[in-house]
């Protein structure tokens, strides 16, 4: 459409069925239109036969009639249908497409889109992929070039799921679930089928036939547009190894869509039975950690005892069963394990993990074990110097120190980086400069550098100059600064850069600041994009509070006007803490060409008498879809992983209108769009009337947040239901927060419910036992004895 000349119209011919809208208004098609048949079988291979005909016959006269045309009539065909429409009948067939074949191989040109994309097609995609979430997510995970396939299949994925019959649906779910809690892509049918009994209810498990699970696995199996079935089963080759019994993948796409639709849900108790029962052994510290990470404390002992037995692959498997126990308050039962632990690591140290190792020492010292037995010194100092991180080494170094002297602890620390350990090094810079013996510091980072470890070797610089600057030694602490800054890694050189900057800028020393900062904010290759912009906030932050405003150098406002975000946003609140006029009037020249935050930082700092001029212009953009979609593009490119609610357009208009002394329209707006269906205005309204008071209608619409996909407010759910004493949908709400990724089960809150309601007793077998996956408080339940 955008290369036809203007005047060009679309009709894409649909309801009440898209034969009969083809034959009910193909009369009144008129020159210059583009007739679009999305996926032609739908109008040529109908349920009568002569219907589809009569359409093939009716677009064939349209594209013969001079004085209709010119017209352009494009349709798409799977090749399977492609296949059932084109071929000539055999001798004594029936010709059932006689039209239809005419149409698509005598009349216009066919175009076959390739079946896998090229080399040079992928390199493209990734191209445009940068701006389209869909290209990139199919340039991602489609298989072996078929890109094509991949963004037509998987919404029909989405369909089929959502429409598929219950046994089916069960097998889908229960593969979702499975593989959120940690299994591998390779799910045994055998774990599937014993799951699925939980996603069943009675009602739809009294209606499953006999040969149920045959039906469901020829339905999740069977392909479609080209891709590969919700559930497919893994033939040996070289991308899967060989099984004794069935194993399934789950789609891809379906498993990120698990992820959203049941983000918050958890997993029934038939299907921790079945990782439990069927699921590989290398995966069992996975879904320990799951259990563990909902509190569900009998299944993650049984979990991590389990994995200790079947020696699975996670070393520190006996110290987690001891963490779990001594975390709930048993320590009699967590001490074997321990004392376990450390005979095994006791040959093999650099298996331990000696952070957590010293948490459940500490904590059994404190529960009244002052020595524990089998955690001596030697096996602790060995698993240290093996694998010990950053602050378990330097509490260790430190204590050796001051037991057996420094050179004994350099010494250890010698050992320790030999063996590897990246902390070594830092450690022993660290002590040297502080006992003024700067040249073998130096020698110490010169060793690091020389033997291929360039980001220890500078790290320790950075420790140095740390040290300096407590001393006040703020020149020599720059030279360190400046040996880390020219090490050619980038983190390394930003992070020096940014503490040298924050040295001098503390010292007064603005102008040499500002040098540092620049070289921070142009350093390239860092991993992180916001790193850069975070260096050029700090500038302008530290030149605001010199009250140096009007001195902002060349390269900031060059990084204004290339458009980042972050120094952008700094700039809206100079302005908004005093008025610079070379400020006020930069940001008048972006807001007139369209600069959306330059809008709002008038109309929320500017001058009175222009406030609600800007405020319109930005409310303008704010508001409307183009400008909100705009905007979130802006954000994500800023960072991908974060949602930035707080700068998300819904909140600039309210702020907005807010500052305009419009609350009350705020209040209209927000709600009109939350009734509309939108997920972040339920979660703004619920915010404002919470604080208006209005609990349960806060509650309310959070939910309704919460079940339209926005998972952020299930925290606040359970708090609210919590506050309002319904003890037992807080903690339902509680456990659906810890589904979420990186989030923990709220123990403390849970229990502090149950002791205000005065439940003291299950309080404690709460603390002591955990839950078990339907929700219930655990019955008392014992800890085998390590193996």
């Amino acid at each position: 459409m955008q290369v036809l000349p203007a005047g060009w119209r679309l009709w894409h011919p649909f309801a009440p069925s898209r034969p009969e809208a083809v034959l009910r208004d193909l009369g009144h098609v008129r020159p210059g239109t583009v007739v679009w048949l999305n996926e032609i079988q739908h109008y040529l291979l109908t349920a009568t036969k002569t219907l589809g005909e009569h359409v093939a016959a009716g677009l064939h006269s349209l594209m013969h009639d001079p004085e209709r045309t010119p017209v352009l009539v494009i349709g798409t065909a799977w090749p399977e249908h492609w296949a059932a429409l084109t071929p000539s009948p055999q001798e004594n067939e029936t010709d059932h497409h006689p039209h239809a074949r005419a149409l698509l191989t005598a009349t216009g040109t066919t175009l076959v889109v390739p079946d896998r994309f090229s080399e040079a097609d992928l390199r493209s995609l990734q191209t445009a992929a940068f701006n389209d979430p869909r290209l990139a997510y199919a340039a991602e995970h489609a298989e072996q070039g078929h890109i094509t396939q991949y963004l037509a299949g998987a919404p029909a994925l989405i369909d089929r799921y959502r429409t598929s019959p219950p046994g089916a649906k069960a097998l889908i779910e229960a593969a979702m679930d499975a593989r959120c809690l940690g299994h591998g892509p390779a799910l045994p049918l055998t774990l599937l089928e014993a799951a699925a009994d939980g996603y069943l209810t009675d009602h739809q498990r009294n209606l499953l036939s006999d040969d149920w699970l045959e039906r469901a696995l020829a339905y999740v199996a069977a392909p479609l547009r080209g891709i590969r079935g919700a559930l497919t089963p893994i033939r040996p080759g070289k991308a899967h190894p060989t099984f004794a019994h069935p194993h399934y993948l789950l789609a891809d796409y379906l498993e990120k869509h698990g992820r959203i639709v049941r983000g918050i849900t958890p997993a029934p108790a038939s299907l921790w039975t079945a990782l439990t029962d069927h699921a590989s052994r290398t995966d069992l510290p996975a879904f320990a950690r799951s259990a563990s990470d909902r509190g569900l404390m009998r299944l993650a002992v049984q979990l991590w005892t389990a994995a200790a037995d079947a020696d699975a692959g996670d070393s520190t498997a006996r110290l987690r069963v001891a963490e779990t126990l001594v975390e709930a308050g048993r320590p009699e039962e967590a001490l074997p394990w321990l004392q376990r632990a450390c005979e095994l690591y006791s040959n093999t140290p650099q298996a331990s993990d000696p952070w957590l190792l010293n948490w459940v020492r500490s904590r059994l010292v404190q529960a009244g074990y002052p020595e524990v037995p089998g955690v001596d010194d030697t096996t602790w100092r060995k698993s240290v110097a093996a694998n010990g991180s950053e602050w378990v080494l330097s509490a260790t170094v430190d204590q050796l120190r001051d037991q057996q002297g420094l050179e004994e602890a350099l010494a250890w620390l010698r050992a320790a980086a030999e063996r590897g350990n990246p902390s070594a090094t830092r450690k022993a810079v660290e002590m040297l400069i502080k006992a003024g013996r700067d040249s073998e510091a130096l020698g110490w980072f010169q060793r690091a550098a020389a033997s291929g470890r360039p980001e220890t070797a500078y790290e320790a610089c950075l420790a140095a100059a740390a040290v300096l600057k407590e001393e006040g030694r703020i020149d020599e602490a720059l030279t360190w600064c400046q040996r880390a800054a020219e090490g050619g890694q980038p983190i390394c050189a930003y992070q020096a850069a940014r503490e040298a900057a924050e040295m001098l800028a503390e010292e007064g020393r603005i102008d040499e600041a500002l040098s540092w900062f620049q070289r921070a904010a142009t350093t390239r290759g860092l991993p992180d994009r916001r790193s850069s912009s975070h260096a050029a906030m700090a500038a302008v932050f530290m030149l605001q509070e010199a009250g140096r405003t009007g001195d902002l150098p060349i390269w900031l406002w060059k990084r204004a006007e290339g458009g980042d975000v972050l120094t952008m946003i700094t700039f809206v609140l100079m302005l908004e803490a005093g008025t610079s006029d070379e400020l006020l009037a930069w940001l008048r020249n972006r807001a007139e060409r369209g600069d959306p935050l330059a809008m709002y930082a008038l109309a929320h700092g500017g001058p009175a008498e222009d406030a609600e001029f800007w405020s319109s212009r930005a409310l303008a953009y704010f508001q409307s879809v183009e400008g909100a979609h705009d905007w979130h593009q802006r954000l994500k490119g800023l960072d991908p992983d974060s949602s930035w609610d707080e700068l998300a357009a819904l909140n600039m208009a309210v702020e907005i209108l807010e500052d305009s002394d419009r609350a009350e329209e705020a209040d209209v707006w927000i709600r009109d769009r939350a009734e509309s269906g939108d997920p972040a205005a339920a979660k703004i309204l619920a915010s404002r009337l919470w604080k208006a008071g209005s609990i349960a209608k806060a509650l309310a619409w959070y939910q309704h947040a919460a079940e339209t996909g926005d998972h952020s407010v299930v925290t606040y759910i359970a708090d609210i239901l919590g506050e309002m004493g319904r003890t037992e949908e807080a903690i339902a709400w509680y456990r659906r927060t810890a589904e979420r990724k990186y989030h923990l089960l709220a123990t403390d809150k849970i229990a502090s419910l149950l002791e205000k309601g005065g439940r003291l007793q299950d309080a404690g077998r709460f603390k002591r036992y955990g839950l078990e996956p339907d929700g219930s408080l655990a019955t008392p339940w014992e800890t085998p004895p390590p193996r």
